[in-house]
């Protein structure tokens, strides 16, 4: 008695099938293709949306670089300071006694040129000046 049990099960079974497959065929035809056509799209938006993630990527990579490139504090300009490196003063706090004597003679041979500038100037307007028939 199983065994015929056992057939009217598997029969309905297949009747149960046999009318899910004919409803998904009139449906099918239905839609007109409208499933495979949505699915054809949407592969087609994924491999865009992974194309733009991947340029994005390498975009915010490079402009990472360029800030990091063009923005980021020079590392010259942050050296520590070493304490046992001696210092150059300009402002003339450390002249030894042979460069301040330098210095004087330099400062007096620029006043001495400046003088004698100033004589030619004078020399010159006085002789432009008698040139011209005027007597001081």
């Amino acid at each position: 008695m199983s065994n015929t049990a056992d057939k009217q099960l598997i029969d309905q079974l297949l009747k149960e099938r046999d009318s899910l497959y004919q409803e998904l065929s009139r449906l099918r035809d239905i839609d007109n293709g409208a499933l495979e056509r949505a699915q054809k799209k949407n592969e087609r938006y994924e491999a865009v949306i992974n194309e733009q993630q991947e340029k994005i990527k390498k975009l915010t990579d490079q402009l990472a670089w360029y800030r990091h490139k063009f923005w980021k504090p020079a590392s010259e300009r942050y050296i520590p300071q070493d304490p046992n490196q001696r210092k150059i003063d300009f402002d003339g706090l450390d002249i030894l006694p042979q460069e301040k004597a330098a210095a004087e003679d330099a400062q007096k041979e620029l006043i001495a040129y400046e003088r004698r500038e100033a004589r030619k100037r004078e020399e010159k307007a006085c002789s432009s000046s008698f040139a011209r028939g005027s007597a001081p």
